[in-house]
């Protein structure tokens, strides 16, 4: 009840402070206004939490009664939160909100809205909660909210605003037995929204409320008479007759008459000298703007021909010399194809020529190559098998294996000689260690295939048992990996070397071999 009393007192003084001046008397369509908001809710009975903050819209229809005082219809959607119990359905609040605009209650309103307000807002109204459930029936309610409004009013004819409120709103159930109207704040919420405000024109042309001028007294002139028209009418036109101005019921002096319409054509001259240096100078301002635009048009004309130009004469130029690079490239084309004709045909003449050398070459090279390798062969062969260089009993082992072995052989084929020979370098019992004495063996092996560049060299390692195959068959892998080592340090390129996969060598008469690397050397 006090905050009513409170209310109507700052509307009483409103209405004071603005009284002072003549106010325009409104009709009902005007001074209207529509609003559009949107912002958020967060219940006052929890901390603040993202959880629980919810979206909510409105809309609103009001009325400026006075440069002060307004009132105005607004419905809030609120959307449903299932975080919190009373905000689990969606609820609908239409309030009466008065709206108190401080800044011209506390200072005076000079006729147009500021750029910046401040309002007050108080307002009750009725709720109601959609359940949307067969066992529980909806919910009406009496609600309230009050708060402050922030307003920004954009563009010279105030028409728009921008609006900034936030608000404090109730639910105004109490939760005892006995049901009261109470400000509980477990059933409060705060609201802040943002939206537009369109002001709808007047009458007057303007957005808002304005003050009515107070014209300057225009003296009342006694009319005389018919019979006094009759006789002297040019006397009485000229004659200057009374004015009455009811004024706190006195009459005003024909001077004070004489100096209101000195004053009134005075401001009318003036306002027509106004009106008449505005209108030349929006003339002359126009003619300016014209000529400079005149102007502009001329130069981007003039720019955009130049431009055209230039562009179509790069693309000429261009084209003619795309023409000429193009007839040049067909031209040298055509030379190079005859040169690559001309040159294909010397080209095939001479391989003709050279293959036939060749063959004659290759014929006569191949007979003495022939002889000599097996000369040569049967020379190296010799020697390995010579007992000057035999130094241990390993080696007069290894020798009689290769003797058992059929000597090296040629192997004519249409295009070619092979020689092929096979060599046993035995190692220490399960271990990778090449027996003494078989420097020599290497040594040779070496000079055979320093002195035979075309000529490869093919490793095996041998095991014989079959229940041991496994750790065998490592040591006859770790075997060739030694040799081939060995013969690398003797100077034999490692791509000239081919260790293959482990042989299988059953025992017998050469049980030997168990602990042995079969060396293949051929072409």
């Amino acid at each position: 009840m006090n905050k009513i009393l409170t209310l109507i007192f700052i509307f009483f003084l409103g209405q004071n402070v603005v009284g002072q001046r003549i106010m325009a008397v409104p009709t009902f369509w005007e001074n209207w206004s529509i609003s559009v908001m949107g912002g958020m809710y967060h219940s006052l009975k929890y901390s603040p939490n993202t959880n629980v903050v919810t979206p909510i819209a409105g809309i609103g229809l009001g009325r400026q009664l006075t440069p002060v005082l307004g009132i105005e219809v607004e419905a809030d959607f609120l959307t449903k939160n299932r975080n919190l119990s009373m905000t689990r359905h969606p609820r609908t609040h239409l309030h009466l909100v008065c709206s108190y605009n401080l800044m011209n209650l506390f200072r005076d309103y000079k006729g147009r809205p500021r750029t910046f307000e401040i309002d007050a807002r108080f307002g009750v109204g009725w709720g109601h909660t959609s359940v949307n459930s067969r066992t529980k029936p909806d919910q009406d309610y009496l609600v309230s909210k009050f708060g402050m409004g922030f307003n920004l009013h954009l563009g010279k004819s105030r028409a728009w605003k921008l609006a900034f409120r936030p608000m404090f709103s109730y639910d105004l159930r109490s939760d005892e037995e006995k049901m009261h109207v109470a400000y509980n704040a477990n059933r409060g919420e705060l609201q802040l929204n943002v939206g537009l405000v369109y002001h709808f024109k007047n009458r007057d042309g303007e957005h808002y409320i304005s003050y009515v001028q107070p014209a300057p007294s225009i003296p009342t002139l006694e009319r005389p008479s018919e019979k006094e028209k009759k006789q002297a009418p040019e006397k009485i036109e000229r004659q200057i007759v009374q004015l009455e101005q009811r004024a706190d019921h006195q009459y005003i002096t024909k001077q004070q008459k004489q100096e209101a319409q000195q004053r009134l054509r005075e401001q009318q001259e003036q306002e027509a000298q106004q009106r008449f240096r505005e209108q030349q100078e929006q003339e002359a301002q126009q003619r300016l703007r014209e000529q400079q635009e005149q102007e502009a048009q001329q130069r981007l004309r003039e720019q955009q021909e130049q431009e055209a130009q230039q562009r179509l004469r790069e693309q000429q130029e261009q084209e003619a010399q795309q023409r000429l690079r193009e007839q040049q490239e067909q031209e040298v084309q055509r030379l190079r194809e005859q040169q690559e004709q001309e040159i294909q045909r010397l080209r095939e003449q001479q391989e003709q020529e050279a293959q036939r050398l060749r063959e004659q070459q290759e014929q006569e090279e191949l007979q003495r190559l022939r002889e000599q390798q097996e000369k040569q062969t049967q020379s190296e062969w010799q020697n390995m098998t010579n007992p000057s260089w035999n130094t241990s009993q390993n080696i007069e082992d290894s020798l009689s294996l290769i003797v058992d072995f059929p000597r090296p052989t040629v192997v004519q084929s249409s295009d070619k000689i092979r020689k092929r020979q096979e060599i046993v370098v035995l190692f220490q019992e399960n271990r990778a260690i090449v027996e003494e004495g078989y420097s020599v063996v290497l040594e040779r092996m070496a000079a055979l295939l320093n002195n035979n560049p075309n000529m490869r060299v093919r490793l095996h390692g041998v095991y014989t048992s079959v229940y041991k195959a496994q750790s065998e068959r490592r040591i006859a892998i770790q075997r060739a990996k030694v040799l081939k080592s060995l013969l690398v340090a003797y100077g034999i390129d490692a791509q000239r070397i081919d260790r293959n996969d482990v042989i299988f060598q059953p025992k017998g008469a050469q049980t030997q071999w168990g602990r042995g690397v079969i060396c293949i050397i051929e072409e």
